[in-house]
């Protein structure tokens, strides 16, 4: 009878912890996920019912009963389970059942190409011990007092208290041997999970500047680097053209057209080898990193080398709209969008320098949660408000006052971190109040941008009712003079900027045209197609976007990483 009960009590619990997830997860996230709930059945289906039977062998039916009801009462509400865990929407700032515990990390699969949205909140909980031990002392407080108080009053004690003391005693003992085990798994997951991933491919990208004409010959010959400057000429648009005239492009063809972009990675090793050893620089001071993979990973990929030297951030996170339309997970739990947020926030702090800034852009659906995690690792400086499009159509059809509005919170490092005063410049005519002449240089751009008819800070979608812009340079001038203003009030030339949700790569293409050194993260499906086809026509000259204010022509270089995306146990 005792081990029916015991492997009844296995089974419920198993079933609280195990881990379900759709065959859609892949990669790290997948792997993770499988041996979580390895180890999990493998305790919970062998080791847990040895130590069921020992502690139980005297135990009445009904004292086994209660056990039963104790031990997955307690683990449903506390356990930090994979399934419908009452606590898994609440948010981190409840502090009668924080959830997830401090220190949690969320295992979101930003490395997938499905456009549906990662709707499941998975978690590693490596400070999971201390969360349950301080829980179970007060759930076991709470049936010792239930002996002798009912709603606030005394009452005599059960007849068979003795019985009851007896199980409640031995559920404290195999809860402690469940809270062990639970926490040593979550303990090795977390450290394997967090594990460096080595990059699995490194390639250049640089403009024919740096290349040296002994190795064009070989360039000309491959046929996927003449295919890459087909697309290439396609995203230039107007300034494209010519080049798509010139079906077999030779030496002379490659010596007016130096900003011309190659890329390593269509090219064997020896070709690589023989160009860094012509020109090590380009391998020894690129202007910008393109990190492919999940973000989580790429901020520790480049920490050793980029620790306490970006000198701004700017990000541009999801949302969290719920929209499954976008090309990227938007729709999570508010606790699991957070705790994503933490995760990644921690260690791109340590990335900055004593005076660095870090800019967040955020609607207004976690704009209010988003503040209070800022406050906690870094100094608020502002909070901007930008305008961003106009109140038309559907949109107006709201029942209250139409948000028109994104918000961009300003942080520094420091309460005092860099930062170099914008002006609007005055435009021809313009007069005082008082009817005089102003004497500065411009006017102090406000905290409340694209607001008066002085600042037209556009955004793309007020840009897409303008006639002004056609459709090519639309793709790829999205919002540069929004980052140009950013960029432009937090960093020098030669500063580095970083965006690890880097999307179309505004960020990057804005930095690298500013004179400012660049590192981009972002999913390998999005670099591969968006971000790394961007930053080649920044380089081969694109004349969109905030390019005629900085008399841009091209040229540079940028080395794109590929991170592992999968686990390699060791």
């Amino acid at each position: 009878m005792t081990d029916s009960y015991s492997a009844s009590i296995s089974k419920a619990l198993q079933r609280i912890f195990h881990q379900k997830y759709p065959a859609s997860i892949h990669g790290d996230v997948s792997e993770i996920l499988h041996a979580k709930n390895q180890e999990i059945d493998l305790f919970f289906f062998q080791e847990l019912p040895e130590i069921t039977n020992r502690e139980t062998s005297n135990f009445t039916s009904q004292q086994h009963r209660r056990l039963h009801h104790h031990l997955t009462t307690f683990f449903l509400q506390y356990g930090c389970g994979s399934r419908d865990c009452p606590h898994a929407s609440e948010s981190r700032s409840n502090p009668e059942s924080p959830w997830p515990p401090a220190g949690s990390l969320h295992l979101v699969s930003l490395t997938g190409t499905t456009k549906k949205s990662v709707t499941n909140a998975y978690f590693l909980f490596p400070g999971i011990r201390k969360h349950l031990f301080r829980n179970l002392k007060t759930y076991t407080g709470h049936l010792l007092v239930s002996h002798h108080y009912k709603n606030g009053y005394p009452v005599d004690p059960p007849k068979n208290e003795s019985e009851d003391l007896a199980c409640i005693s031995v559920f404290q003992g195999i809860a402690r041997e469940i809270i062990n085990a639970i926490s040593d798994i979550e303990e090795k997951l977390s450290a394997w999970y967090e594990m460096p991933r080595k990059p699995v491919q490194k390639h250049i990208c640089t403009s024919l500047h740096g290349v040296p004409e002994v190795l064009w010959p070989q360039i000309l010959s491959n046929p996927k680097q003449r295919a890459d400057w087909r697309d290439l000429a396609l995203r230039l648009g107007a300034a494209g053209k010519k080049m798509l005239k010139t079906e077999s492009p030779d030496i002379e063809f490659l010596r007016t057209h130096r900003n011309l972009c190659i890329d390593t990675r269509h090219f064997p090793n020896d070709f690589k080898t023989r160009l860094l050893e012509l020109s090590p620089e380009l391998d020894e001071n690129p202007d910008g990193f393109l990190v492919a993979g999940n973000n989580f990973h790429g901020l520790r990929h480049i920490r050793d080398l980029f620790e306490g030297k970006i000198q701004c951030i700017y990000i541009d996170p999801p949302f969290n709209t719920g929209n499954r339309t976008f090309n990227y997970p938007d729709e999570f739990t508010p606790a699991a969008w957070l705790t994503m947020m933490e995760n990644r926030l921690i260690p791109a702090c340590n990335l900055l320098t004593d005076n660095g800034t870090f800019f967040v852009h955020i609607d207004n659906n976690q704009k209010a949660s988003l503040k209070l995690l800022m406050d906690q690792y870094l100094h608020f400086i502002t909070e901007i408000i930008w305008r961003i499009g106009w109140v038309s159509g559907f949109k107006s059809r709201a029942a209250k006052f139409i948000r028109n509005h994104d918000t961009i919170y300003h942080y520094g490092k420091s309460e005092k971190p860099l930062f170099i005063k914008q002006v609007i410049p005055y435009p021809e005519g313009y007069v005082r109040r008082d009817g005089k002449k102003p004497t500065g240089p411009g006017y102090p751009l406000e905290d409340t941008w694209n607001c008066s008819a002085m600042d037209a800070l556009n955004s793309v979608q007020i840009l897409s009712f303008s006639e002004e812009e056609n459709r090519v340079s639309r793709g790829y001038s999205e919002n540069e003079n929004l980052l140009e203003r950013i960029i432009a009030s937090a960093t020098h030339p030669e500063d580095r900027v970083l965006d690890y949700f880097a999307g179309s790569g505004t960020t990057c293409a804005a930095a690298h045209k500013m004179g400012r050194k660049w590192i981009g993260m972002d999913r390998k499906a999005c670099v591969d197609t968006i971000l790394a086809p961007r930053m080649k026509t920044v380089l081969s000259g694109d004349p969109f976007g905030i390019s005629s204010g900085w008399k841009w022509q091209g040229g540079g270089t940028f080395h794109v990483i590929d991170l592992d995306e999968c686990l390699t146990k060791t």
